[in-house]
């Protein structure tokens, strides 16, 4: 039934909603009365507040006020502005190499009324090791951009990459090691998620994975979250 409703929603929305995105107040979740640049025919699950709740709860658990964070495939900066509302005096560092970023700025301007940590912006792909291969966007590794930023301290790191999830953790195995951040992967496979959870407890990290709410409608079937949290290794 709920497939065959899906294409009813989509005309409603497109009756209903202008095309593009638009600045649009969040309803609900951890960025209620906050505002983003948002297409109401897609983006509505963001708009109501209940896109990737588990993020949003584990954000708000983990992101104090000093933290340094690193949203590796932060896509329009919805999880960025999480973290800058939350770090007001820490540092918020977005990787995303898709235009998907021109939107992150924008998304933060718009938040001025409020206070926001210091956001640098890369446009990168992030894996094992620094590069330039075939496209005009660099690769960077996570291990090499704290060296070359003279970053003391890694506190929070969520990534989302759509699939190359433990080239980013073999180019942050420094940081993982050195610094113990609270981390979230979301993996694409059931292989990468088994993959994911034991690179992360041989570092001495205690996981839990969570599989996405029915409601949103993801278009893979194994698309879960790893969150990590440092215990020690024995």
């Amino acid at each position: 039934m709920s497939r065959l409703l899906t294409p009813i929603k989509q005309l409603v929305k497109c009756a209903v909603f202008r095309q593009g995105p638009h600045p649009a107040r969040i309803r609900g979740g951890s960025l209620r009365g906050r505002r983003m640049l948002l297409d109401l025919r897609h983006d509505t699950q963001v708009w109501r507040g209940v896109y990737e709740q588990s993020l949003q709860e584990w954000l708000t658990a983990n992101v104090t006020k000093d933290a340094v964070c690193f949203d590796v495939g932060a896509a329009e900066g919805w999880a960025t502005l999480q973290m800058a509302l939350l770090a007001t005096g820490g540092r918020v560092f977005a990787f995303e190499p898709s235009d998907r970023g021109n939107d992150i700025r924008p998304n933060l301007d718009l938040n001025r009324d409020r206070p926001l940590a210091e956001v640098q912006v890369e446009r990168c792909y992030v894996g094992r090791e620094n590069c330039h291969g075939s496209t005009s966007i660099p690769t960077r590794s996570i291990d090499a951009y704290i060296a070359e930023n003279a970053l003391d301290r890694l506190d929070v790191i969520k990534i989302d990459v759509d699939g190359p999830e433990l080239e980013v953790l073999d180019g942050a195995m420094q940081a993982l090691e050195r610094h113990h951040p609270a981390i979230c992967v979301e993996t694409h496979s059931r292989e990468l998620t088994q993959a994911v959870v034991a690179r992360l407890a041989s570092l001495g990290y205690a996981t839990r994975v969570e599989e996405p709410p029915k409601h949103e409608h993801r278009p893979i079937g194994d698309n879960p979250s790893v969150f990590g949290e440092f215990r020690g290794v024995a």
